[in-house]
């Protein structure tokens, strides 16, 4: 059994607040883009289907009560729309970064 101070154990009843990147694709290079690595190159990773990322929110060990998304651009994911309509449907609070 896992002890969790009583501030903590209310904060995770409400839920937690995750961050998504779900792409590190992007259309421009911004000067604060906390992406780059120190070469000035992004760092590149396969991106989730729609199936994995739903997969990953259902399947989360914590209540989740608020989702951000960020990238790259995130709206350059292929699976965008339809991933933050199904966040918003299933009652998540989403912020897109």
């Amino acid at each position: 059994m896992t002890l969790i101070p009583y501030g903590l154990r209310k904060r995770f009843k409400r839920g937690i607040t995750i961050t998504m990147i779900l792409t590190y694709k992007c259309n421009l290079d911004c000067l604060y883009c906390t992406n780059k690595l120190p070469t000035g190159k992004r760092p590149t990773a396969k991106e989730s289907t729609i199936d994995q990322l739903k997969n990953f929110i259902n399947t989360f060990p914590y209540k989740i009560r608020e989702v951000h998304i960020s990238g790259g651009s995130p709206e350059l994911h292929p699976n965008f729309n339809e991933f933050v309509n199904w966040l918003l449907d299933e009652k998540y609070f989403v912020k897109v970064f």
